[in-house]
């Protein structure tokens, strides 16, 4: 066992001790060069090591990673490298041969750095490790990163470019534009001329020592939200684990705000409009972008990016080649145009087959004559590109046949992060390739420079993607296409596996889908594996609480199967989804109809489409209840429950559904009793199933909490509402329109309980999520915001709660769709509540009257009239209407006797409300009274609760 420079940080190797030839190399050559590395060859040993280990990984300032077969089993180096990365540690892997990464190790492995070592030469491995030690080795104590350790983040998938040279002028000019202080600098010019291998070199030179350093796609919005999501992550923001996407943008907006020393790079940038949201008013660190578009004048300064000086281009092809025929060098770089991108290509192919630069000059003049006489390219790129693209794929061809086919379906995908999971499900020749095919045609590819290779996915430049695209046929482009849509659809998650170890997978593969779907328009694909995947798309859009983008996808693929006999039982599925999506949206009509649609063709299915046949009637349920047709709703529930009983079956989650909904209807036509059966039934079925806890789930346990706390089981009502927010925090966003609701229920319920704090905090998430769907159909998170009013006004915060109500519920009746009874009524009891505190009792006491009657449909023994009686019964008795404020509580009274609610925390607060009427003329019974109410209240709150000593204390 080495040991660690007291002087310097060290280098702590990462590896698995059958690798000792491996570590013993590496080693070598640190040490030759004078870096401490810390590694310990018996970490077989056991226990004893585990705190010199965390002592060492504490005290690095790398960790190494040797991934080997043997490492990547090791559950040592597991250990090793998630303490490095809790510590805020950098890791940089090396990956010594082919390996499919575990689930975990992928998950921590994630945008660090890595080098691909079994692709190199020795020389090539050891630049790539000094480049590598320069970028993460400088400066690594950071603090203030999120919620995380300290740490460093340099969030750049590329490795620096070992091939670049020249453009000293334009690496020293945006130096100059940046200046000393914090700022954006853009550099534009055509495709093809470099601008990001410009920006990555000047990365790798001058922002080593930066707090963070990111590198973001911004060649359409899916990639960008995708690398913002990506560094929330990374930054350990808490909004990166279930926040809708604009949150996410926000909230590291925020973090870029607050804090200075950070690099971002965006990288083919369309225009400022494109990113305005994604960036601080007043930059506090430095951006530097990539762009075609020229106008950037009001936003960064300007950097030209043109290509090759003749002698950079000159230079680069003797460098890349190691040739010395600088004549032809010189007229091979004036053939191209001094293009980069295409010299690059030139270089490879004169590299990869012993041509000299002279003969290749002579075959590029044969085959451009060829092609030009063939077609002429579009202006979007030089026709000199298109020249050497294809000889370096003839050559290809030639080696490895069908890695060209391989590299044309790559052209319908984001050119950036293309999973190699997904390259393994190419049918290039009617079949999957094994694994040494595809490393067969990933190393021709590379060879020529046709694509960039990272340890676990590649890229395509964009000029390369629209050449092969250009180059194909239609029915060509046809094939292909539906290969790629099929391989997505099948790579993206049903939502029934949409969990929350999915969604990085759901995020990753976002861009490829857009793009792919994008360039779909112009084939005739097939319609079934088309909708399959705009539906999965659509339905993780719609988790994410992206309603209106995932509607369109879903409108899309309802349209793509509608009236194809043969995709019947498709057609009907994404129905059911897209029925889902636009009852989101608040489209009740349309959503009816869609559902209609798919349950005639599943209820033809027989007993196949039976458990879709139940799912749609659940679904059609919660519409009619939404849209105020109680009963209708009632029968598609007792639909659902009969099917259930005559199925023969187990308990199952339609159970669990069938009986919620019902339970919840009853509460609203008033029948307790039969409210408190189903309730009943909901809890003994989910019960006997406690291994399903499904996402989809949360709705049954939000009704259960929401039916509980109407019952008077406050205490109950926070478990469930808690966990039907655990149950969706993996999947659902944080504003989805479930969580919100229930929020709302668990504030309501601390409210009961007079835990005014938890109460707020609740009722502020329920807010929040309120203010983020676009169509607020769910009553009980417009709710909230009512709520949230009244316990500001219990806490003292008058003013907060007027300014509230006034900003965001100016016109409640329009914020609610559908049955809105409830949502008007709690508005009116905020408003009374404001106004009881404000003096102004007349005010208070018609606000809580117009709730009363609000709720008069409901009848007038209803549970829903206690709090409109409370509040007009304490306003009453402030007024000095003894009478009428007696009344009004013993109405209350009537009601939880009727119903055999006697220990709702708010009879307790009638009851305290009577004791201080009879105080005025019957000392006695105003003793009995609060004694009665204490001792109900501390039966069903417990001695510590905040009502129960505010009672004692009186």
């Amino acid at each position: 066992m080495s040991e660690p420079d007291g002087r310097n940080k060290h280098i702590f190797v990462c590896y698995a001790h059958e690798d000792i030839a491996a570590l013993e190399e590496t080693c070598a050559w640190f040490k030759a060069r004078g870096h401490a590395v810390w590694y310990d060859e018996r970490i077989h040993a056991g226990f004893e090591w585990a705190d010199e280990l965390a002592e060492a990984i504490d005290e690095c300032s790398v960790l190494l990673f040797l991934a080997t077969p043997h490492a990547i089993e090791s559950r040592y180096c597991r250990n090793e490298i998630a303490y490095a990365i809790d510590v805020g540690k950098p890791v940089l892997t090396v990956f010594m041969e082919p390996l499919e990464l575990s689930g975990g190790l992928k998950l921590s492995l994630l945008r660090q750095q890595a080098i691909v070592r079994w692709q190199l030469n020795a020389d090539e491995y050891h630049e790539q490790l000094s480049f590598a030690l320069e970028a993460l080795s400088n400066d690594m104590a950071l603090t203030g990163l999120g919620t995380t350790s300290a740490k460093r983040i340099f969030q750049v998938p590329r490795a620096r470019n070992r091939a670049f040279s020249g453009r000293e002028s334009e690496l020293a000019a945006i130096n100059d534009a940046f200046g000393d202080a914090p700022g954006a600098v853009v550099l534009v010019g055509h495709p093809g001329v470099g601008k990001s291998q410009i920006a990555l070199e000047f990365l790798y030179r001058h922002c080593a020592s930066a707090a963070l350093v990111a590198w973001i796609r911004a060649e359409d919005q899916a990639s960008l939200d995708a690398d913002f999501t990506q560094l929330a992550v990374n930054l350990g923001l808490t909004e990166a684990r279930n926040a809708d996407t604009p949150q996410i943008i926000a909230s590291v907006t925020k973090w870029l705000s607050d804090h200075s020393r950070w690099w971002l790079v965006l990288d083919n940038v369309e225009s400022p409009e494109q990113i305005a949201t994604y960036l601080p008013a007043e930059l506090r660190g430095n951006l530097l972008l990539t762009s075609r578009n020229q106008t950037w004048d009001r936003f960064a300064a300007s950097v030209p990016i043109t290509p090759f000086a003749e002698h950079e281009a000159v230079q680069f092809v003797l460098d890349r080649t190691g040739q010395d025929d600088e004549e032809a060098a010189r007229e091979l770089a004036q053939t191209l145009g001094f293009l980069p991108l295409a010299l690059e290509e030139a270089s490879a192919y004169v590299t990869a087959t012993g041509r000299t630069l002279a003969r290749y000059l002579d075959l590029f003049s044969e085959h451009h004559d060829e092609l030009m006489g063939r077609s002429r390219p579009p202006a979007d790129y030089p026709a000199s590109l298109r020249t050497t693209l294809e000889m370096a794929l003839g050559k290809v061809e030639e080696i490895e046949p069908e890695s060209v086919g391989f590299l044309d379906a790559l052209s319908y995908l984001a050119p950036d992060d293309i999973p190699l999971s997904f390259l393994a499900k190419l049918r290039v020749s009617g079949r999957e390739p094994t694994e040494l095919e595809l490393d067969g045609y990933v190393s021709a590819l590379r060879k020529y420079s046709l694509i960039g290779v990272q340890p676990d996915s590649i890229s395509v430049h964009r000029l390369t993607q629209l050449v092969l695209r250009d180059r194909m046929d239609s029915s060509r482009g046809n094939e292909l296409m539906e290969e790629v849509l099929a391989i997505l659809g099948a790579e993206f998650p049903r939502v029934t596996d949409i969990t929350g170890e999915a969604m990085p997978k759901c995020r990753r593969l976002l861009p490829h889908v857009i793009a792919a779907l994008g360039h779909a328009p112009g084939f005739t694909t097939d319609a079934g594996i088309h909708a399959a995947l705009l539906s999965r798309t659509g339905t993780f859009l719609s988790a994410r609480n992206e309603p209106f983008a995932a509607a369109r996808l879903l409108a899309e693929a309802h349209a793509r199967v509608t009236g194809n006999a043969a995709e019947t039982h498709r057609f009907a599925g994404v129905c059911e989804l897209y029925g889902r999506t636009l009852y989101a949206n608040g489209e009740l009509v349309q959503a009816r109809e869609v559902f209609n649609e798919a349950l005639a063709i599943f209820a033809e299915e027989g007993e196949q489409g039976q458990r879709h046949v139940m799912q749609i009637h659940v679904d059609l349920a919660w519409v009619d209840w939404t849209a105020g047709t109680i009963g209708d709703a009632m029968d598609h529930a007792k639909t659902v429950l009969t099917m259930v009983e005559s199925s023969g079956g187990p308990e199952d989650a339609r159970r669990m559904a069938g009986t919620s909904i019902l339970s919840r209807l009853h509460l609203e036509n008033g029948d307790l009793t039969a409210a408190r059966d189903m309730l009943a039934q909901s809890t003994a079925a989910i019960e006997s199933l406690q291994g399903l806890r499904s996402p989809l789930l949360c709705a049954v346990f939000l009704q259960v909490g929401y039916v509980l706390r109407h019952l008077g089981a406050p205490l109950r009502a926070i478990s469930w509402a808690r966990e039907s927010l655990t149950l969706g925090t993996p999947v659902f966003s944080k504003h989805h329109s479930v969580m919100g609701a229930s929020h709302c229920v668990a504030g309501q319920a601390f409210l009961d309980l007079g835990e005014l704090e938890e109460a707020r905090r609740e009722f502020e998430a329920a807010a929040e999520c309120a203010s983020h769907v676009a169509h607020p159909i769910n009553q009980d998170v417009v709710t909230a915001i009512c709520y949230l009013a009244m316990t500001l006004v219990r806490e003292g915060r008058l003013q907060e709660a007027e300014h509230l109500m006034q900003t965001r519920l100016s016109d409640p009746a329009s914020l609610v769709a559908g049955e809105s009874k409830l949502a008007l009524a709690t508005t009116e009891l905020a408003h009374a509540e404001i106004a009881a505190a404000s003096d102004a009792l007349e005010r208070a006491v018609a606000h809580a009257d117009n709730a009363d009657a609000i709720l008069a449909p409901y009848g007038s023994n209803h549970p829903y009239r206690l709090m409109p009686l409370l509040t007009r019964g304490a306003a009453l008795a402030a007024q000095g209407s003894i009478a009428d404020a007696e009344h009004a509580h013993e109405e209350a009274l009537h009601i939880c006797t009727q119903h055999e609610i006697l220990e709702h925390p708010l009879l307790g607060r009638h009851l305290i409300g009577l004791a201080n009427l009879y105080e005025t003329t019957n000392d006695a019974r105003a003793r009995d009274t609060r004694a009665q109410a204490l001792t109900m209240l501390e039966r069903t709150l417990g001695p510590s609760s905040p009502a129960v000593i505010e009672l004692q204390n009186q």
